[in-house]
């Protein structure tokens, strides 16, 4: 007999998820402190519609406890070199 899968509702907020393959691989577990708070900052705007459509600016990273420019780009660089965002 088949398991019967639970789906949580999360409401109009909607949830944010890491699947734990990605979790686990070594690209993931290195990430810097700033490159993992960018990387938050990129899922938690993403709503299903605007795939595509996210950025991290100076701005938006304020939201996000602030970062300096060079830290920024350095974090952006970073996820670009794990290709865990696109360049």
């Amino acid at each position: 007999m088949a398991r019967k899968k639970y789906r949580v509702n999360w409401g109009p907020a909607g949830a944010f998820t890491l699947p734990r393959l990605l979790m686990a691989h070594e690209d993931f577990r290195e990430l810097s402190g700033s490159a993992m708070r960018v990387l938050m900052a990129l899922g938690y705007q993403h709503n299903g519609r605007n795939n595509g459509d996210l950025s991290a600016t100076h701005k938006t990273m304020e939201a996000w406890g602030g970062m300096s420019h060079t830290t920024l780009a350095r974090a952006l660089r970073e996820l670009q070199e794990r290709l865990l965002m696109a360049k």
